[in-house]
C-alpha cells in the first residue's frame, strides 16, 4: 500500500494567554497513522494522549532562543475520531495535527533537525528516500504570519494568535526536502522518513536473531530456549516500540523489503532448534524405550511364574483327588464283584461235588449187582443211577440259580 495524506487531522493555537494543554478533535479512522507538531515558547511537551488510548512515539525536536518544535507519531490509530490532547509546561502554543494511511514505519536513522532566520523554513533528510517513503517536517514560528507551501505538500498549519505565540506547520514531500514559506525571522524544524515497511525494526531483529542464534548454538537447550525468548522479546519491545499496534497487518510488507534478512534468521533458528530438538527428543525415547521393555519382560516373567506355579499346584491337587476317589471306587467294585463270582463258583463246586459222590456210589452198587450175575439187579441198579443223575444235575442248577 502507497502512502498517502488523508486530511482528517485538525490545528488548534492558544490565545495570548499561557496554557498546559490543548485538546484538538480529528477525523483519524483506524488504523491511520497519525503525527503531531507541537510548537511551544521553549518549553518541553509531553506525550500526547488521546481518547482512543493510542502510544505516541517522538519523531524529532529542536529549539530555538524563543520556540521549540517537538514532533509525535502515532503509528496504526486503535478508534475512530480520536481526541488528542497535548501537554507541556507553562506557555502559549500552537498544534498541527496530519493523518496518513500506508506508513508502517518512522525511520528514525534518517532523520535531522534545523533552525534559521530567514524565509523559507527548510529541512532536508540525511539520506536518500527508500523506495515508496516519503519525508514529513514539522516547522514552528511565533508571529501571527501565515504559512505557504515552498518545497512539497502543505498540510494542516496554522499561525500564531499573537506575536508572542507559537504557529506550528506540516509538510511532506516525496523527496528528501521540506520547505515552507513564513515572514518570521526565527523558525525551527524538524523532519523524518516515513516508510511503507520496516527498515529499522527489520534490521534491528534480525541482528537480535542472528546474535541469540549464535549463543545458543553453545548452550543446552533449555537454557537456549530460555535465553533466546528473553533476548527476542526484549530485542522486539525495543524494535518495534513505535510500531506494535500494527505489527499483524505489516508483517507481509515486512517481509518484502527486508524478507531475506528475516527469513534467513528465522530458517536459522529453525535449524538450531529442530536439530537439538531432535536429538533430544531421539535420546529421550530411547531411553524410554530401553527402560520399558526392560520393566515388561521383568513384569512378564514374573507374571508367568507366578502363574504356572499357580496352576501346577491347582492340577496336583486335583489330579491327586480324582486318582483318590477313582480308586476307593474302582476298589469297591472289584471287591463286591469277586465277592459275588467267588460265591458262585463255591456254589458250583459243591454241587459239582455231592452229584459226582452220589454217582460213584451207584456205580458201585451196580457194578457189584452185575458181578453178582442178577441182571435185574442190575437193570434196578441201573434206574436208580440214572435217577440219582437227574437229581444232581438238578440240585447244582438250584444252586446256581440262587
Amino acid at each position: 500500500m502507497s502512502i498517502a495524506n488523508t486530511a482528517h487531522g485538525n490545528t488548534k493555537t492558544s490565545s495570548t494567554a499561557a496554557t498546559t494543554s490543548g485538546a484538538i478533535a480529528t477525523t483519524a479512522a483506524i488504523g491511520e497513522t497519525i503525527v503531531v507538531a507541537v510548537g511551544t515558547v521553549n518549553t518541553t511537551s509531553n506525550a500526547p494522549t488521546d481518547s482512543a488510548s493510542n502510544t505516541y512515539v517522538q519523531l524529532g525536536a529542536i529549539a530555538t532562543n524563543t520556540e521549540r518544535i517537538t514532533f509525535w507519531g502515532c503509528l496504526s490509530n486503535k478508534g475512530a475520531s480520536p481526541s488528542v490532547t497535548c501537554t507541556f509546561g507553562s506557555s502559549r502554543y500552537g498544534i498541527a495535527i496530519a493523518t496518513y494511511t500506508g506508513v508502517k514505519g518512522f525511520n528514525q536513522n534518517n532523520t535531522t533537525t534545523n533552525t534559521g532566520g530567514t524565509t523559507p523554513a527548510t529541512a532536508t533528510l540525511p539520506k536518500a528516500l527508500n523506495t515508496g517513503s516519503w519525508a514529513i517536517a514539522a516547522f514552528v514560528e511565533k508571529g501571527t504570519a501565515t504559512w505557504s507551501a515552498s518545497t512539497g505538500n502543505l498540510r494542516n498549519n496554522i499561525a500564531g494568535a499573537g506575536t508572542t505565540t507559537p504557529g506550528a506547520a506540516i509538510v511532506d514531500n516525496t523527496t528528501t526536502t521540506c520547505a515552507a514559506a513564513t515572514s518570521a525571522t526565527a523558525w525551527a524544524g524538524t523532519i523524518i522518513e516515513l516508510t511503507p515497511f520496516f527498515i529499522q525494526s527489520i534490521t534491528a531483529v534480525g541482528a537480535a536473531i542472528n546474535a541469540d542464534v549464535a549463543k545458543q548454538s553453545q548452550i543446552p537447550l533449555s537454557a537456549a530456549s530460555s535465553s533466546f525468548n528473553g533476548g527476542i522479546v526484549k530485542q522486539i519491545q525495543i524494535a518495534f516500540a513505535a510500531v506494535s499496534s500494527a505489527l499483524s497487518a505489516a508483517l507481509t510488507e515486512t517481509f518484502q523489503a527486508g524478507g531475506t534478512l528475516f527469513h534467513q534468521s528465522v530458517a536459522a533458528v529453525s535449524s538450531a532448534f529442530n536439530g537439538s530438538i531432535t536429538k533430544q527428543t531421539l535420546a529421550f525415547l530411547t531411553a524410554t524405550s530401553t527402560a520399558l521393555k526392560g520393566a515388561v519382560i521383568k513384569q512378564t516373567l514374573f507374571s508367568l511364574a507366578a502363574r504356572a506355579a499357580a496352576i501346577d499346584g491347582s492340577v496336583v491337587k486335583r489330579t491327586g483327588k480324582l486318582f483318590s476317589a477313582t480308586t476307593t471306587h474302582l476298589s469297591a467294585v472289584i471287591v463286591k464283584n469277586t465277592s459275588v463270582l467267588l460265591t458262585a463258583v463255591s456254589s458250583a463246586f459243591s454241587a459239582t461235588e455231592n452229584s459226582t459222590g452220589l454217582l460213584f456210589e451207584a456205580i458201585g452198587g451196580a457194578t457189584s449187582s452185575a458181578f453178582s450175575g442178577s441182571l435185574a439187579a442190575a437193570k434196578s441198579a441201573l434206574q436208580i443211577i440214572g435217577s440219582w443223575l437227574g437229581m444232581g444235575v438238578k440240585r447244582a442248577h438250584c444252586r446256581r440259580g440262587r
